[in-house]
């Protein structure tokens, strides 16, 4: 079983001055060497409190440090004041009366047994109702149980969440017994994914800015390579209207993805995945990254009409 969604590797074709020569002026802004030691964050930049931005006017320090502890709770069902001490980088008596405001509230809940925290019955209440209003899944899940049989592949469905993306469904392919290790609700890395990078691909030019300016802070991102793979995926979209990945993770997984953007401009993302022996460039091109194409036009349509 593979362990991770569909990534996307290094291995795009780079011309000489390929990296240099942006097409995407949000890349040009941004240095090409990785961060210096001492500037990444090894975790999701907007957990991580060494990554607020602390001369922005419109930043409420005070609000992020408590989202950032509700944040903390996708790492863990269960976390204790250190733990979150540890995740944030806040001080501890910060992260005590953070979270004895947010259970009184009602946002986190006290184990007693484990002596720890959980999520509370708001935050709950908050997903399931913002769920049920954009109807993503009902709306997708006929489309994405067509392809999975059509096609026998695994058909995701992800949106943004933070600098990750968030899986909200998938459906397993009936006949291939290589899927994916994933369940609903996971969180997949951004910067290595075909899900991420045709989110880049949709989103608006301001939202794609801090998208970057995230992930150029992040240890684990090759920086450099992950430059020209924005540009390629950019250029591939133009070219193919889905992007396309074959042969990661040691030749494992290969993938085509596309954007979805509903009618209030929430982006989420549809791709279908295979083990690279299934999914040639030539099947990829001409059959499923087509496919893959027409369902997300048809989830498109009936998101903004329905």
């Amino acid at each position: 079983m593979c362990s991770c969604g569909a990534t996307l590797g290094s291995g795009a074709r780079r011309g000489e001055g390929y990296v240099a020569q942006f097409r995407i002026p949000e890349l040009a802004k941004l240095p090409l060497a990785p961060p210096l030691p001492g500037q990444e964050h090894p975790m999701t930049p907007t957990l991580h409190m060494a990554a607020i931005p602390t001369h922005d006017r419109d930043f409420v320090a005070s609000l992020a440090k408590g989202l950032s502890i509700l944040s903390a709770f996708e790492h863990a069902d269960v976390l204790g004041n250190q733990e979150l001490v540890d995740l944030t980088g806040m001080p501890k008596a910060t992260v005590s009366r953070f979270t004895g405001t947010l259970e009184k509230l009602g946002y986190l809940r006290f184990d007693e047994k484990q002596r720890k925290y959980r999520v509370g019955g708001r935050v709950l209440n908050l997903g399931s109702i913002t769920m049920q209003k954009h109807g993503i899944q009902r709306v997708s899940a006929p489309f994405m149980q067509q392809l999975a049989d059509e096609l026998d592949v695994s058909v995701l469905l992800a949106t943004r969440e933070h600098s990750r993306m968030l899986l909200l469904d998938i459906v397993r392919p009936p006949i291939c017994s290589v899927t994916i290790n994933k369940q609903v609700g996971d969180l997949l890395a951004m910067e290595t994914t075909s899900l991420g990078l045709a989110y880049l691909v949709a989103s608006p030019t301001r939202e794609r800015a801090a998208i970057l300016k995230e992930l150029q802070r992040v240890s684990s991102v090759d920086w450099p390579s992950y430059r020209a793979d924005v540009e390629r995926v950019h250029a591939e979209y133009k070219r193919l209207g889905f992007v396309v990945s074959r042969r990661v993770r040691g030749g494992v997984l290969s993938a085509a993805a596309v954007p979805i953007v509903s009618s209030g401009s929430e982006i989420f993302v549809l791709s279908c995945a295979a083990p690279s022996q299934q999914l040639s460039k030539a099947r990829l091109e001409k059959r499923v990254g087509p496919r893959v194409a027409e369902a997300a036009k048809a989830i498109q349509t009936a998101l903004r009409t329905g």
